[in-house]
């Protein structure tokens, strides 16, 4: 029995794809699949795909596609899957060896539905590790929740029924995705050590996204039409509310500080606090802002129309500092 499929996508990464690789066919849980699809790459990431499903006939699976971005490949990718768990890595990130067997012990001693753990974020000349944290209830994960796909493992019945993947041609898919299964999530496990190494490409983050990041708008419309659809958006909407103010003011901001266009910065900006006034008019009432020791809160409360071109290029300057530190 296969207890956890991993899913790999693949586009453009030869650089990095043989360590990924490396560390999934060395796991130490041994009822594992590994599910490659190279969604049309021009590098040599085929060659290194091709070796790979040599040495370990019946352990790797690829595929091939015309590209269609991430979404698109992981989705793909799920059609295959005949694990019990389903997991998600990049083909730029690595993990522990006892990644899947640690979090497929977790879901089975506890029955989990999702499981989750800690991970590194690794620039050159630093680690970072980031936690996670135990959810008490589908509500407490928009509070604190960590949306990334892939320093999980998730019950692949249960993503079937509910029907979600992950949207195509959108960044911040894995928002989208981890928000609208949140619902259908009855118990979450948590494992707090740092499995998963998410690698700081300074070349994507010096590349801003440019106008790609106004998709965040459509990410969290799609998400509310979602809630509203199933009926949920009642019971769910101060946490929705939350969530996403802090996703638009915190990650999204980010994503804006770092566009080199300050034409373009200007604008999404302002397009930003304006998407908040519409689609939240009280945010700034929310039960949650009131917690004042989470310095993010207190910023939030502070932030208006009137000072976050002003913010921005404080946030931007820090950005480029420590983006000097890091990559040195």
């Amino acid at each position: 029995m296969i207890k956890v499929s991993v899913v790999v996508p693949v586009y453009n990464v030869e650089k990095y794809l043989e360590r990924c690789l490396e560390t999934l066919v060395n796991q130490t849980l041994e009822e594992l699949e590994i599910i490659i699809v190279n969604d049309g790459s021009t590098d040599d990431s085929l060659k290194i795909i091709e070796k790979y499903v040599l040495e370990y006939p019946g352990k790797i699976h690829a595929f091939c596609k015309e590209n269609g971005g991430l979404s698109d490949a992981r989705n793909y990718g799920m059609r295959f899957c005949k694990g019990e768990y389903v997991g998600f890595i990049d083909a730029d990130d690595y993990v522990e060896k006892e990644m899947f067997e640690e979090l497929y012990k977790k879901a089975k001693d506890e029955k989990c539905d999702v499981v989750i753990c800690d991970y590194i974020k690794e620039y050159i000349s630093a680690q970072e590790v980031v936690k996670a944290c135990q959810y008490s209830s589908p509500k407490s994960m928009f509070i604190g929740g960590l949306a990334a796909a892939w320093n999980k493992i998730y019950r692949r019945e249960l993503v079937e029924k509910a029907g979600l993947q992950f949207p195509k041609g959108l960044i911040y898919e894995d928002t989208e995705f981890f928000c609208c299964l949140i619902p259908h999530i009855r118990r979450c496990g948590y494992v707090g050590m740092p499995f998963v190494h998410y690698v700081q490409r300074r070349d994507s983050i010096a590349n801003s996204q440019g106008d790609k990041i106004a998709m965040i708008f459509s990410v969290f419309d799609n998400i509310i039409s979602y809630y509203k659809r199933k009926e949920w958006y009642k019971e769910y909407s101060q946490e929705i509310e939350y969530f996403s103010v802090r996703v638009l003011f915190g990650s999204s901001m980010e994503r804006i500080c770092r566009c080199k266009d300050a034409g373009l910065r200007k604008k999404l900006l302002y397009q930003t606090w304006d998407y908040s006034q519409e689609r939240f008019p009280g945010w700034k009432r929310n039960g949650y802002l009131r917690d004042l020791s989470d310095t993010r809160n207190l910023y939030m409360k502070v932030i208006n129309r009137y000072n976050i071109v002003l913010l921005g290029t404080v946030l931007r300057r820090y950005f480029i500092l420590k983006e000097k530190k890091l990559f040195r």
